[in-house]
């Protein structure tokens, strides 16, 4: 039902944000989830305004908080507002459990009215923070935005497990009325008794006490997971080490390895580091071992087969079983793909090392990719950047809205105190057709000192139906680390930044940070356009394997040739990027892509089979190793572990497979909307419509509006195959490999 504050989206081999601090608890708790509308004795979002307003003019402030909102003026705002926030909310509590009790006349639809409304309280404190304490340059506010996410999610958990609630939504899902609701409220309320049975809430006495602490040691486990994946490995300085001098600098005469050296031209050191960052530290195993463990234990207790059934009843997919048909039959096809990529691989290597290369290795294709991508493709890129000026890209990112969704993008102006930084740009999107604004975002593209160091888009304020008949609009930031032209200035760090370089006053982008920004945009769109009546449910507050949708969309758009040269124009000449260039482009990023597909499969079971029926008949690491060598293209090396590297086991568990999924979905809807004319108008309106509904409608019905039948996952398979055949002949064409 309540769900613990996410907003950022993650995706692989992106710059995923890793989820740390008090961050998802895998109670089975979606992404992003919440709830709703205030309605509640008069309890709305203005009175915490209000309050926050009467406050600070005492104090001789502004009224402008951060976001606009006067609740948020830091520091003490994020405090002062939660805890007016958990006063009201046990009032709202209070008032829903009544409606649990037998001798109260069965709740009515507006019972989910009021459970969204207990969401909606939640969330519009949680989710600013949560972005507050990720991105804002004070410390003060970061620390005070953290306490804030702590204390919510903690109240939350206490939510999760509370029988009265459940009873409420519980005796309204059996009554009549519930038979008449529409798709929307019916699925809403669904959604609800999912996290609530996820939680354990339907179970008694010593069970629901057992639930509630698997769900403290899950949460404590997957924190210690998280943070240890980061750390680095200390090896002493001798003579079996020397290979790593001048790469790492030394502590205590200890090398520094805090992380491998894929792109070093020394295969020795390439090896070398690798084996040692990635080696097995049993600290960590005993922790994934014991994670896993609770998580299958708690699925147990609460009726499922496993930890991944329990995450997978209300994605898309709907099983684990219909997941691993998907990554088989896609493996069938993708693997011998991938090894004749090794094979050219290991023919190119050998090459370069003026010698035969007997066995192509991890720490070899990271290396052999960029050597081709350099040799064969940088003369042809040489200044690619100077057509991507950050300006031009914005204005051509807000033609495509426009053309394509009747969505205009208009810079506004801020209020002191609204934004966390000067360099921060607030968009309106406007309705083209008459104007009605749909909602804002901020946009915080630079990189600094404190700031996280991926990419990623925050929900501030969820969308949401009103009393009154109004809708509210959605609000979300987006968070990028370009570097700052002005480079001297004290107030930027640069060194996580993402763009290539800066001239004068202007911010030229690599192509891979301009997909990273249309990526963001593409979450953001799923927010902007959503129009749900419930907030729990709005935008990207939808299944895991959905989510990413609109994302990958945006990305096609951009690797069109068509939508490229519509404002891709040299910041000096104004003449559009030349054929060649666009084309290197496009094949840049798919030198050996099936070798990367196969990666991402084997990662997708590995987190499917970790989640599954347990005990593991074998020791994990025996499991992976066997499962490298069914899934991989390259030979794993003994005594290494780099899953316990791999952070996605606790924010996306059992849901890995979602970016392969939302992938292949992206291609059936491109190839049938957009393929012809990326600017269709009509296209764009049948897939605004998809994403109008966020969660409220379930995927497959979205999924089949658009293209008017639903995928089985042959089509899923054939789809993504037939993607990545074609991009292989697009760099044969260009690239002769063999």
């Amino acid at each position: 039902m309540f769900c613990r504050t996410c907003s950022g989206i993650l995706r692989p081999a992106r710059n995923c944000r890793s989820h740390l601090d008090c961050q998802t608890r895998g109670a089975g708790l979606v992404v992003g989830r919440a709830i709703g509308r205030c309605a509640l004795n008069g309890i709305t979002y203005n009175i915490y305004c209000t309050n926050a307003r009467d406050s600070s003019k005492a104090a001789g402030k502004s009224d402008t908080g951060l976001f606009g909102n006067p609740q948020f003026i830091v520091p003490g705002g994020f405090n002062r507002a939660t805890e007016s926030l958990l006063r009201d909310a046990a009032e709202c509590v209070k008032r829903i459990s009544s409606l649990g009790a037998d001798s109260r006349p069965t709740p009515g639809e507006a019972m989910i009215d009021d459970m969204d409304e207990l969401s909606d309280m939640l969330c519009l404190v949680a989710d600013p923070a949560e972005c507050v304490r990720q991105i804002h340059p004070d410390p003060v506010a970061r620390k005070e935005a953290q306490d804030t996410v702590c204390r919510i999610n903690d109240y939350i958990e206490h939510l999760n497990t509370d029988e009265s609630l459940y009873l409420a939504v519980k005796r309204f899902m059996e009554s009549e009325q519930f038979k008449n609701c529409d798709e929307v409220t019916r699925r809403t309320a669904e959604v609800h008794i999912h996290d609530f049975e996820s939680s354990g809430v339907h179970l008694t006495g010593a069970e629901k006490s057992k639930a509630v602490q698997l769900n403290n040691e899950i949460m404590s486990l997957s924190h210690e997971f998280v943070t240890n994946s980061v750390y680095p490995v200390f090896v002493p300085k001798d003579d079996e080490s020397s290979v790593l001098d001048k790469h790492y600098h030394l502590h205590f005469n200890h090398y520094v390895v805090d992380g491998p050296k894929p792109f070093n031209k020394n295969r020795q050191v390439r090896a070398a580091s690798y084996l040692m960052y990635y080696s097995v530290f049993e600290s960590q195993l005993k922790i994934l071992e014991a994670l896993l463990s609770k998580r299958q234990e708690l699925a147990t207790l609460v009726g499922y087969d496993s930890f991944a059934h329990r995450s997978l009843k209300s994605m898309m997919a709907d099983s684990p079983e219909n997941v691993m048909l998907f990554l088989n039959s896609l493996s069938e096809k993708v693997l011998p793909l991938a090894k004749r990529d090794g094979e050219r691989m290991l023919q190119l290597l050998s090459k370069v090392d003026g010698k035969t290369v007997q066995k192509l290795l991890p720490w070899d294709t990271t290396y052999v990719t960029q050597l081709v991508q350099n040799h064969c493709l940088s003369d042809k890129l040489v200044g690619v950047e100077e057509y991507f000026v950050l300006e031009s890209c914005l204005t051509g990112l807000g033609d495509l809205l426009r053309t394509t969704l009747g969505v205009e993008v208009k810079q506004v102006p801020t209020q002191d105190g609204e934004t966390w930084d000067p360099l921060v740009k607030k968009l309106a999107f406007v309705q083209e057709s008459d104007g009605s604004l749909i909602g804002y975002t901020y946009l915080d593209l630079y990189a600094r000192q404190g700031k996280i160091a991926s990419d990623c888009q925050f929900t501030i304020q969820g969308g949401k139906a009103m009393q009154d008949g109004s809708y509210r609009i959605p609000i979300v930031t987006i968070s990028c680390n370009l570097r700052h032209p002005d480079s001297g200035s004290e107030n930027h760090d640069h060194s996580h930044h993402t763009s290539a370089k800066t001239c004068g006053r202007s911010t030229f982008l690599t192509f891979h940070s301009l997909s990273n920004l249309f990526h963001e945009m593409g979450h953001a769109l799923h927010a902007m356009l959503g129009r749900s009546r419930y907030q729990a449910v709005t935008g990207t507050r939808c299944s895991t394997d959905f989510a990413e949708v609109p994302s990958i969309m945006m990305e096609y758009f951009l690797s069109d040739k068509r939508v490229l040269g519509s404002f891709a124009k040299h910041y000096k000449t104004g003449k559009p990027l030349p054929e060649d260039k666009a084309e290197a482009l496009q094949v840049y990023n798919g030198v050996f892509c099936a070798m990367d597909v196969q990666t991402q499969i084997l990662l997708a079971v590995m987190d499917q089979c970790f989640h599954g029926k347990r005990p593991i008949e074998k020791p994990i690491l025996e499991v992976f190793a066997n499962l490298h060598e069914q899934y991989s293209a390259t030979d794993y090396v003994p005594n290494t572990a780099w899953f316990l590297r791999f952070n996605h086991l606790h924010s996306y568990a059992a849901k890995y497979y979602s970016y392969l999924w939302s992938r292949a979905l992206v291609c059936l809807i491109w190839k049938s909307c957009f393929q012809a004319d990326p600017f269709s108008r009509k296209s764009g309106e049948k897939y605004r419509e998809m994403l109008r509904h966020g969660g409220g409608v379930h995927p497959r019905t979205l999924v089949k509006g658009v293209l008017g039948f639903e995928p089985s996952v042959n089509d899923l398979v054939e789809a993504l195959y037939s993607d990545l055949v074609s991009d292989q002949k697009k760099i044969q064409k260009m690239i002769l490999l063999d």
